[in-house]
């Protein structure tokens, strides 16, 4: 008889094998189970390699209990979904693709190569086990253990789906929120040091109607792909023009891009001003009065983000705040996309109200000179009376 396998070493170990399990000799009798070498049963093996091999397997799959999951094998290719209000017996497995879970999996839920993602409102009873990728718990609950496997044979990362994982997320989201912050902080001083021109057109075109700049908005959003479809027919009629239909895309893109994203920091801008008030302008000058109603602006957007990330473990509450976060960002893109088109991108702001000014009666009572040099008639004072 072989001496017992050692026991599993602790929760952050990894086994790495050095070749794949050979063809068993004749040797062989028995192998014991995974069941067995988890109660301490022996595996008796002879040969020294071969030993050795099935020793670390059976070591691996004790630290492995999900080993009932589908082999890769016999799992379809591609991404799989359980939809919203469907209960799907598990297993439940993905190849190559993520496995998307919004109803109620009674088992395990495994994805090869691709991310397992719990959405609000799922349920699965077993373990999530992500191989090559990560389970992603975006409100949705794990009543078993939360798998991890990098590589091959790498170290498996476990964790209780209560505990680490909903922190992981909120610190993802808070990342990505910091991250956007800095983005429309660099693009806002970069458009007020070189495009502080446009930027107040566009801000002039928000103060003469929020109404309108929403209209225009909302027609220039629906226009856009009516728009790039009218490009691509006129430039299909000619050979040259259908090499440029990736450049014309490209650049409609761009453009619309570009628009949002001014109109965008013009509402930041006017919200900013709204805030700070008039008393910045009579302290600052007017460029450093602009930069601070600026970042005013950007942060009150950026505070709706940040309150949504924090309440990320709370599904009912994540979603409400990131469906109010949601709404005031379009609408403010929008507004400032409108207001961007109302203004040709700033260049063309609306004219000053003329007022007609009442003519003076001491020039108005003057009479032309004639041509001969006569004298004109003069009005007659108190003295010439």
């Amino acid at each position: 008889m072989a001496p017992a396998l050692p026991p599993s070493t602790g929760a952050g170990s990894s086994v790495q094998l050095a070749a794949a399990q050979p063809a068993q000799p004749d040797s062989v009798r028995t192998v014991a189970t995974p069941d067995s070498a988890t109660e301490g049963g022996e595996s008796a093996v002879t040969g020294g390699f071969v030993s050795r091999i099935l020793g670390g397997l059976a070591r691996l799959e004790r630290r492995m209990p999900w080993s009932g999951i589908p082999m890769v094998r016999d799992v379809p290719a591609g991404p799989r979904t359980v939809p919203a209000g469907d209960t799907v017996t598990g297993p439940v497995a993905s190849r190559g693709g993520a496995l998307d879970v919004f109803g109620v999996v009674n088992g395990d839920a495994v994805a090869y190569e691709g991310d397992v993602i719990l959405h609000p409102g799922s349920t699965v009873t077993g373990d999530a086990i992500a191989v090559l990728g990560r389970v992603q718990l975006l409100g949705g609950a794990v009543g078993g253990e939360v798998r991890s496997v990098r590589g091959a044979l790498a170290p498996i990362v476990s964790s209780q789906a209560a505990a680490a994982t909903p922190r992981d997320t909120v610190r993802d989201r808070l990342g990505l929120v910091v991250g956007w912050l800095t983005v429309l902080i660099l693009m806002g001083v970069g458009v007020l040091v070189f495009a502080s021109g446009p930027l107040e057109g566009v801000v002039e075109a928000l103060h003469g109607g929020f109404a309108r700049s929403l209209v225009f908005g909302v027609a220039g959003q629906l226009a856009v792909l009516p728009a790039v479809l009218l490009v691509v027919i006129a430039l299909a009629v000619t050979v040259i023009g259908i090499l440029l239909i990736p450049f014309a895309i490209v650049a409609i893109a761009l453009a619309t891009a570009g628009l949002m994203m001014l109109g965008f920091l013009a509402v930041t801008s006017v919200t900013g001003s709204a805030i700070t008030g008039g008393e910045s302008r009579r302290r600052l000058s007017d460029r450093g009065a602009a930069l601070r109603a600026l970042f005013v602006g950007i942060i009150v957007f950026i505070a709706v983000w940040l309150i949504a990330a924090l309440f990320t473990p709370v599904p009912a509450a994540a979603a409400v705040a990131r469906g109010i976060a949601f709404v005031l960002t379009w609408v403010a893109v929008t507004v400032g996309f409108g207001a961007a088109l109302r203004s040709r991108a700033g260049t063309r702001r609306p004219k000053p109200p003329q007022v007609e000014q009442e003519p003076d009666d001491e020039i108005s009572w003057l009479t032309p000179t004639p041509i001969g040099g006569v004298a004109a008639v003069r009005r007659p004072t108190s003295q010439s009376r």
